[in-house]
């Protein structure tokens, strides 16, 4: 995979399977140019932030579909549609709505999570990486630091300890 980078800057950056994302002026971008060639069709489920909804990640979603991608981008616990009182919300429920969303894949899916919900996708994969293909950090916290990350892991290289 050819690596992506934000508009104007050098050097390495992170890779997420077939597609170059990035994070410019707080948007995420994909270009359907990374996809010519591709193979190999993928499942992702796109994980929203804090104070938002599955339903953010509308445009990318549309661009991953049309090249052939399948995409889910479901609502957390109370967030988007979802009616869980916000008094019961924890990162481990998070983390154990992502595993069932996960569950629902017919395949292994790439998770992209983007800030809060790094936290919660570190958890998820740590306790189902059978689940996961690789995790992508799209500035996002993962569970055991804390800094921002943007990155991709292949989470079938990580140590059984990590």
């Amino acid at each position: 995979l050819e690596p992506a980078r934000p508009h104007g800057q050098r050097g390495p950056a992170p890779v997420a399977a077939n597609c170059r994302q990035y994070c410019q002026q707080s948007r995420l971008f994909v270009s359907r140019d990374d996809f010519e060639g591709a193979t190999t069709m993928s499942t992702f489920l796109l994980i929203h932030s804090g104070w938002q909804g599955g339903s953010c990640w509308d445009k990318v979603k549309s661009v991953l579909e049309t090249n052939g991608h399948t995409v889910l981008a479901p609502d957390l616990p109370a967030h988007g549609d979802d009616d869980t009182p916000v008094e019961d919300v924890t990162l481990e429920l998070y983390a154990r709505a992502t595993i069932e969303f996960a569950s629902a894949a017919s395949e292994k899916v790439i998770l992209v999570g983007h800030s809060m919900s790094g936290m919660s996708n570190s958890q998820a994969a740590e306790y189902s990486p059978e689940l996961f293909r690789a995790v992508v950090y799209l500035s996002a916290l993962d569970r055991k630091s804390t800094r921002l990350n943007s990155s991709h892991t292949d989470i079938s290289r990580m140590p059984s300890s990590a």
